[in-house]
């Protein structure tokens, strides 16, 4: 269980500090739209980093339990990206409609990384 949790938490490292680093790149480029959206992405591995501890601590250190607590979580989470998308979209705001979306891309990576 150990080795499979430092590869998770390394995966979250790697994902939070690819998007920092891209941030830097573009923001010294000029490109702040581009870096507003590594921030974003950052800021979503950092959120589901954050609560996969607290998913294993409330699952007694049982892996299968964990994940469940996980997915329901994920759930809840990206329930609220979904509901803001939508409104985002009846009003025709591209920009925080464009902001959801990366918002729940970089979600569906991470499930996807777990499942």
């Amino acid at each position: 269980m150990e080795n499979r949790l430092e590869k998770i938490e390394m995966y979250f490292a790697q994902k939070i500090a690819d998007c920092e680093g891209q941030y830097t790149s573009l923001w010294a480029d000029e490109r702040t739209d581009d870096a507003a959206f590594q921030k974003i992405q950052s800021n979503v591995y950092g959120i589901f980093r954050t609560i996969l501890p607290v998913c294993i601590k409330l699952a007694g250190g049982d892996l299968t339990q964990a994940k469940a607590v996980f997915l329901k979580k994920y759930g809840e989470i990206t329930g609220n990206w979904v509901q803001a998308l939508t409104l985002a979209d009846e009003h025709r705001d591209l920009k925080r409609s464009a902001i959801e979306q990366t918002k729940m891309r970089t979600a569906e990576e991470i499930q996807a990384q777990f499942l």
